[in-house]
C-alpha cells in the first residue's frame, strides 16, 4: 500500500475509536494523545497536514513537528510562508500556555526539510526518508539546461531561501544556527534536480562546509554522498577528476576516515559511467568505431584496472577496509565495454584477444587474492575472504556472459572454449569448498560492514551480472552449452567428465547448506541429461527408453538421479524444520540495518592426529588454488569489521 492508502485506513480506525463503533467485529477504546500522534505521523508520511485541524486537541510539540514534516515527505508542498506561519503559531502557543517545549528550536526548523541519511527513526517524529535513486536521476547524464525538472529546481530555491533566513536570524531566533542536517538537506535538494547547475550549486555549499565558512558545522561522510553519486552516475568527462578532488577534500576535513578506500568503488563507477555515455552515443551495434573513441574507452578501463591493483596491494599492506566484489565486477565490465565498441571494427582480432586477456587478468587477480586471504587468516582477512568467496559466482558469471555476447557479435563460437571455461570454474569451486573443509558452505559468525558502498549501488552499470550462487552459474553455463550444441556437438566423454564434476559439486553445496528456497535442480539435471543423451545418440546410441546405451554414460545418469534424490530429501527435511521451528539456524545470512551480512559460525575443522593420513582432506589440483596445512589454528572469534 502507498502512504496515502495507509493514512486513509488509519483515519478509519481512529474514527471508529471516536464513535465507539465496531471495527472488524471489535470494540476499540477511546483514542488518547498517543493515538492521535501516531495518526498525525502516518498522515505526515503521506504528505498530509491535519495535526492542527482538530480544535478539541491540545497543541503539543509532536503535533507541530509532524505538521511541519509533512512538507519533507512531499517536497512539492514545501512553502516558506506556510512554515513561517506554523512556527509563529507555535511560538504564540508557547507564550500563551507557558509551555517551554513549544518554543521553536533547530529541530523545529529542520522538520520541513527533506533529509536522508539517518537510521529509521533518526527523526523521532517521522520515519526516515530513503536516499534518492541517483542512478535513475543521472541515468542519461546531466539534464540539459532547460530540460531539468523546473519544480525540483523551484523546491531547491525555496529551501535555499529557508536556510538564508535561518543564517540571517530573520526568524527572530538569534541564538539558533543551521546544523549539518540543514545543509545536507540543501545539498540533497540541489543534486535532486539532476542538472549540472544543480550539482554545481550543491558543490558551492559543500565547499563552504569544507572551508569552515558555516561556523560550528562540521561535515561528515554522508554530507558528500549526493555529490559523489552525481559524478559517479552522470558519465561526465569531468567526473573522475571531480571525484578525486572531493575525496581529497573529505580526507582533509574528516581525517579519521580513509576516504579514498571507503569510496574506491565510486572512482571505478565514474570511469564505467563515462564509458556507458560513450556507448549510448554509438548505439546498440557499433560499426567501425573511431580509434579515438576506442582509446578513450581503453583509458577508462585501464584506470579501473589500476584502481583494482592498487586496492588489492593496499589491503595486503594494511587490511583496514573491505574490498567489495563490485570493484572486480566493474573492472570486468569496463574491459567488456571496450571490446563491445571494438567488436565490429575491421582488423579487430588481435585487439579482442587483448581485451579478453585483460578480463582473464582480473579473474587471476581475484583468485590469487582469495588464496592470499586464505593463507593469511586473521580476524580481518577472514570476513573479506568469505565475502569474496560467497560472490565468486558473480565474477565468473559476468566473464562467461561477456564471452557469449562478444562471440555472438563477431560470429565466432568455439564450443570447447565454453566447456573448458565451465569445467575449470566448477573445479575452482570445488577447491574453494575444500578450503572450508567440514564446514562446507557454513560461514563464520561475523558482521561484514560494507560501509559506504551501500549508498552507491552499481547494478545499473553491470550488463552481465546475473549469478548470485554457484547453482546460478552452473545453470548459466549449462544453458550456454545447450544453445551452442544446436549447431555443433560435444563429445560424450567431455559431457561425462563435466557431469561428474557438477554432480559432486551440487551434492557438496546443497547437502551441506540446504535451504527451503534453494533452486530446484531438476531442470538443470534434465538439461545435462539431454545433452548426454544427444551425445550418445551420435556415438554409442540409446535404448528404446531414451537411456544411453553406453554403460559409463548410463552410470553417470544413475549417479545424477541419486544426487537429485539426496538433495530433494535434504530440502524436504529443511522445509519441515522451518515449518516446525521457524528459520533454520545457519540456513540464511542475516542482514543488519545498514545492509551488513551477518553469517553463521563455522565449526572447527577436524585435525589429523599423529601420522595418520586416512582423514586428510583432498588437496586442490596443483594448477589451482593451494591448500593450507592440515594443522590449522582454531577458527577465530567473530568480530565486526569496519571500513
Amino acid at each position: 500500500e502507498n502512504p496515502q492508502a495507509i493514512a486513509k485506513r488509519a483515519e478509519g480506525i481512529v474514527s471508529a475509536m471516536e464513535d465507539g463503533s465496531d471495527f472488524n467485529g471489535r470494540q476499540l477504546p477511546k483514542p488518547d494523545d498517543s493515538v492521535y500522534n501516531s495518526l498525525f505521523q502516518v498522515k505526515a508520511h503521506a504528505g498530509m497536514r491535519s495535526a492542527l485541524e482538530n480544535p478539541k486537541l491540545k497543541r503539543n510539540r509532536h503535533m507541530f513537528l509532524t505538521e511541519l514534516s509533512s512538507m519533507a515527505h512531499d517536497p512539492s508542498s514545501f512553502d516558506v510562508e506556510v512554515g513561517l506561519q506554523l512556527i509563529s503559531h507555535m511560538r504564540t502557543s508557547s507564550e500563551k500556555e507557558n509551555d517551554p517545549s513549544l518554543e521553536p528550536d533547530m529541530e523545529i526548523f529542520n522538520a520541513p526539510l527533506r533529509w536522508s541519511g539517518g537510521p529509521l527513526w533518526s527523526r523521532h517524529y517521522s520515519r526516515a526518508i530513503a536516499w534518492d535513486r541517483y542512478s535513475d536521476i543521472f541515468q542519461n547524464g546531466f539534464k540539459e539546461e532547460g530540460d531539468g525538472d523546473s519544480l525540483l529546481h523551484q523546491q531547491a530555491e525555496k529551501l535555499e531561501r529557508w536556510v538564508e533566513l535561518l543564517q540571517s536570524h530573520s526568524f527572530g531566533q538569534g541564538q539558533l544556527e543551521p546544523t549539518i542536517e540543514t545543509y545536507e538537506s540543501l545539498i540533497q535538494a540541489w543534486v535532486r534536480t539532476g542538472s549540472f547547475e544543480g550539482v554545481k550549486r550543491a558543490e558551492f555549499h559543500a565547499d563552504k562546509l569544507v572551508n569552515g565558512e558555516y561556523p560550528g558545522v562540521r561535515p561528515r561522510l554522508q554530507t558528500f554522498y549526493p555529490i559523489l553519486a552525481a559524478w559517479a552516475y552522470a558519465g561526465s568527462t569531468e567526473a573522475p577528476l571531480k571525484i578525486d578532488t572531493w575525496l581529497e577534500h573529505m580526507r582533509e576535513v574528516i581525517p579519521e576516515h580513509d576516504c579514498r578506500q571507503r569510496f574506491l568503488v565510486v572512482s571505478t563507477m565514474s570511469e564505467v559511467s563515462l564509458q556507458e555515455r560513450i556507448l549510448d552515443r554509438l548505439g546498440d551495434t557499433p560499426v567501425n568505431t573511431s580509434p579515438e573513441v576506442i582509446e578513450n574507452l581503453s583509458t577508462a578501463a585501464s584506470k579501473c584496472s589500476d584502481i583494482l591493483e592498487a586496492s588489492v596491494k593496499r589491503f595486503k599492506e594494511s587490511s583496514d577496509f573491505v574490498l567489495p566484489r563490485e570493484i572486480f565486477l566493474l573492472t570486468l565490465q569496463a574491459w567488456y565495454n571496450v571490446a563491445l565498441a571494438d567488436s565490429s571494427t575491421e582488423g579487430k582480432t588481435n585487439r579482442l584477444q587483448y581485451y579478453f586477456k585483460q578480463m582473464n587478468e582480473i579473474e587471476k587477480t581475484f583468485e590469487s587474492f582469495l588464496t592470499w586471504l586464505y593463507q593469511n587468516d586473521t580476524e580481518v582477512s577472514r570476513p573479506q575472504f568469505l565475502h569474496l568467496l560467497r560472490h565468486s559466482p558473480s565474477i565468473y558469471g559476468t566473464q562467461l556472459a561477456a564471452m557469449v555476447d562478444l562471440d555472438k557479435r563477431r560470429g565466432d563460437s568455439n564450443l570447447m572454449n565454453y566447456l573448458d571455461f565451465l569445467e575449470e570454474k566448477i573445479q575452482r569451486c570445488s577447491e574453494f569448498q575444500s578450503f572450508l573443509g567440514d564446514a562446507g558452505c557454513g560461514l563464520d559468525e561475523t558482521t561484514i560492514d560494507y560501509g559506504d558502498t551501500q549508498a552507491f549501488p552499481s547494478e545499473i552499470l553491470l550488463r552481465n551480472s546475473s549469478c548470485e550462487t554457484w547453482i546460478d552459474f552452473i545453470e548459466q553455463g549449462v544453458g550456454v552449452l545447450k544453445r551452442k550444441t544446436e549447431n555443433s556437438s560435444l563429445h560424450e566423454a567431455d559431457l561425462i567428465r563435466l557431469s561428474i564434476r557438477i554432480g559432486r559439486l551440487l551434492e557438496t553445496i546443497m547437502l551441506k547448506d540446504p535451504t527451503p528456497d534453494s533452486k530446484d535442480s531438476k531442470a538443470l539435471v534434465e538439461d545435462l541429461t539431454q545433452l548426454l543423451v544427444d551425445a550418445c545418440r551420435r556415438t554409442t546410441g540409446v535404448t528404446e527408453a531414451g537411456r544411453p546405451g553406453d554403460p559409463i554414460s548410463l552410470n553417470v545418469l544413475q549417479v545424477w538421479e541419486n544426487t537429485v534424490s539426496k538433495i530433494k530429501d535434504s530440502n524436504e527435511r529443511t522445509k519441515e524444520e522451518v515449518n516446525n521451528h521457524g528459520t533454520k539456524e545457519g540456513a540464511y545470512p542475516h542482514t543488519n540495518q545498514r545492509g551488513s551480512v551477518k553469517t553463521q559460525k563455522r565449526p572447527k575443522r577436524k585435525k589429523n592426529r599423529g601420522n595418520s593420513t586416512s582423514s586428510s582432506p583432498r588437496r586442490p589440483a596443483s594448477r589451482g588454488l593451494p591448500s593450507r596445512s592440515s594443522r590449522r589454528p582454531p577458527p577465530h572469534r567473530s568480530q565486526h569489521v569496519a571500513n
